[in-house]
């Protein structure tokens, strides 16, 4: 699994599921951080994520890097990268433009790409439309809805709403979280429905 991502979500999903056995590389543009991800240390300020990430560096299953090669080797995909709001109370989409370009050059056939940003309806398609629509990939959109303070046990629990840009990616993506852990998952019509 490849996080992109590593601020408040990104860390606290990467560290979950690292903790569940899984290889979770996260990737950031922020050295600083990666290179204390690395060292075992996490700035997040979320009861037990500390703890967590010098645990799974330890075990090995998670892991920082700053290069978007990464993701030619994982089968999931998940985006968590900001999206602040500009001058104009609009989202700055600067960021996951940046991320879906760079995405763009490393995806392989078959892997599932979820968006966990929050973003405006429509944005995950467009970001299809515009950097995936020529790859054999599967993309989907989630919210995201853990709350600072409680992030990791609800990550465990919360269902989790799942929409595609067609129906197959839906499927692909609801398949992975229920793999991932026994909640329940919402399979909803489309990327704008979720």
């Amino acid at each position: 699994i490849t996080v992109i991502g590593f601020g408040y979500i990104g860390s606290v999903m990467s560290a979950v599921m690292a903790s569940n056995g899984h290889n979770v590389t996260a990737i950031d543009s922020n050295e600083y951080a990666i290179n204390k991800l690395n060292q075992g240390f996490c700035d997040i300020p979320e009861p037990g994520l500390q703890s967590l990430i010098a645990s799974v560096i330890d075990s090995g299953f998670l892991k920082g890097s700053l290069s978007y090669s990464e993701i030619s080797e994982a089968d999931v995909v998940l985006i968590t990268v900001g999206t602040p709001l500009s001058d104009e109370f609009d989202a700055d989409l600067t960021a996951i433009r940046s991320v879906f370009s760079e995405l763009r050059n490393y995806v392989t056939d078959n892997q599932a790409i979820m968006v966990k940003s929050t973003v405006p309806p429509g944005t995950t398609r467009k970001m299809y439309d515009e950097f995936l629509f020529d790859k054999n990939t599967y993309l989907s959109f989630s919210p995201e809805r853990l709350a600072e303070g409680n992030a990791i046990s609800e990550f465990t629990q919360l269902p989790i709403v799942v929409g595609g840009v067609n129906q197959v990616s839906t499927s692909k993506c609801a398949n992975f979280w229920r793999s991932i852990f026994d909640i329940d998952v919402i399979e909803v019509s489309s990327c704008e429905a979720a």
